[in-house]
């Protein structure tokens, strides 16, 4: 959680994953849309130490302090979503089911 990852944007589902937790995250800018930004995202992280070192202390609070640590929610929204999607089936059963 305190080192940088690059992620380069595609179709598989690993690419859009790793797209998606480094936007909730807060680190936008390290999703490449093509190799080329890629290897550029890549360079300029090696050639500024200083923006390095800085990310090293910051990635890990960016990390534990976004969505993706908040079991709590995560859990409230997953009940939600089971709760939807319950009523929603029953709502199309017709009534001489129930």
């Amino acid at each position: 959680m305190g080192v940088p990852v690059v992620a380069l944007r595609g179709k598989r589902s690993v690419a859009r994953a790793s797209e998606a937790i480094l936007t909730v995250v807060g680190a936008p800018h390290l999703v490449a849309a093509d190799a080329d930004a890629y290897v550029s995202i890549v360079k300029a992280l090696a050639a500024d130490r200083k923006a390095l070192d800085d990310s090293h202390g910051k990635l890990r609070a960016m990390t534990e302090n976004s969505p993706i640590c908040d079991c709590r929610q995560f859990a409230r929204d997953t009940m939600r979503l089971y709760r939807r999607m319950w009523r929603t089936w029953c709502s199309e059963r017709p009534a001489s089911a129930a």
